[in-house]
């Protein structure tokens, strides 16, 4: 072997096991960017149709309460939820299990003629009712962010 080589490889062997030996390791934490999925806020979509004046109105909201609506005609506004109603939506928003159940329920026709319809959207759950007040089958946590939604954006 020339010297050359044997000097480059000695240095190449050598080089880890001097570092290993000099400084102290230091151990590298990487904050985490984002919260895991099952923490994060979900997007939930409230879609209201039909009733006397033939509505066709769609709200996203966003996790961090932005909201984009986009009407009838195809207008778009955008927005952000007060802190308060964020908060509120949330909190209804979690209740995943009473939302599932409401899903599931089966639905009833309404005595409301003129009342819209709606379909409230949490993760992957689709609740649909008819806004008639006074149903007794009104699921009332999508019922109750319908309004929030209904209450902070479309009116």
């Amino acid at each position: 072997m020339r010297p050359r080589y044997r000097v480059a490889l000695t240095v190449a062997l050598a080089t880890p096991l001097l570092a290993a030996c000099g400084a102290p390791a230091t151990v590298r934490q990487n904050a985490p960017t984002r919260p895991p999925a099952a923490t994060r806020p979900t997007p939930v979509t409230l879609v209201r149709t039909g009733g006397d004046v033939r509505l066709r109105d769609r709200v996203v909201v966003s996790g961090d309460g932005r909201w984009t609506s986009t009407d009838r005609a195809g207008a778009r506004r955008t927005g952000r939820l007060s802190d308060a109603r964020l908060r509120q939506l949330r909190s209804l928003a979690s209740g995943r299990a009473t939302l599932a159940a409401e899903a599931r329920r089966p639905s009833t026709p309404a005595n409301c003629l003129d009342a819209p319809d709606y379909a409230v959207t949490v993760g992957s759950t689709t609740v649909r009712f008819t806004g008639c007040p006074d149903d007794p089958a009104r699921p009332s946590t999508a019922a109750a962010i319908a309004d929030l939604i209904d209450r902070a954006v479309l009116r």
